[in-house]
């Protein structure tokens, strides 16, 4: 049996905490909240204990393994928490949102020799296993191109719901590296490491535009 933690609140903490329910040898031991309101409201909901503190959760709990379901800019300072007491890592995407913080949670998960991994759910999309099959059997050929087309739409409410989104600080500043992340992905994980990487800004116009 694997003993799970959840570290957050939020919305996407109820899909990992339903998936951990759904499965035999797994079991939610407690839940660890930023907000003491929160957490009793985790605790009734679930029906495990949850604390205001996560320092406090992994250090009371026997785990094994912990979901960082945090603000994307605050998986960081958990994951290492989790690491120095040899508890394994499932962070939700992106695994954080700088390099410099994401090497420190790979190097600190190494250091205490525990596994670190980032949830990346639509690699499991049956088409998408489909494609990848394909691939590695060699039915389309040597790939020479490939494109990622996403327009996902989050509107105002979406990033007035937590104070978190929207920002560098908080997700990185933009639905790149919040939404497209997944898409960007597959894609990799389909084409290989990129070797070269490019943006094209704005013309001036266009942004005195918006902005007027």
């Amino acid at each position: 049996m694997i003993k799970f933690g959840v570290i957050g609140t939020g919305a996407v903490a109820n899909q990992h905490i339903n998936s951990i329910q759904a499965i035999a040898n797994a079991q939610l031991v407690a839940i660890a909240s930023s907000s003491s309101e929160r957490a009793k409201v985790a605790t009734q909901k679930f029906g495990v204990k949850c604390y205001d503190n996560y320092v406090e959760m992994l250090d009371n709990e026997p785990l094994d393994a912990v979901c960082i379901c945090t603000a994307s800019g605050k998986h960081l300072e958990p994951a290492r928490a989790a690491a120095q007491r040899g508890i394994h890592i499932l962070t939700e995407k992106p695994i954080e949102v700088t390099l410099a913080r994401a090497d420190e949670m790979i190097a600190a998960c190494k250091v205490a020799n525990v596994k670190l991994g980032c949830a990346f759910q639509n690699r499991f999309h049956p088409n998408f296993i489909k494609t990848k099959q394909a691939i590695l059997q060699n039915k389309l050929g040597r790939l020479l191109l490939g494109n990622a087309y996403i327009k996902w739409y989050r509107d105002p409410n979406y990033y007035t719901s937590s104070a978190w989104r929207g920002t560098l600080a908080g997700d990185g500043g933009a639905a790149l590296i919040n939404q497209g992340i997944h898409t960007i992905d597959l894609l990799l994980n389909i084409m290989g490491a990129a070797k070269k990487i490019f943006g094209k800004p704005k013309p001036l116009g266009m942004i005195l535009k918006e902005k007027i």
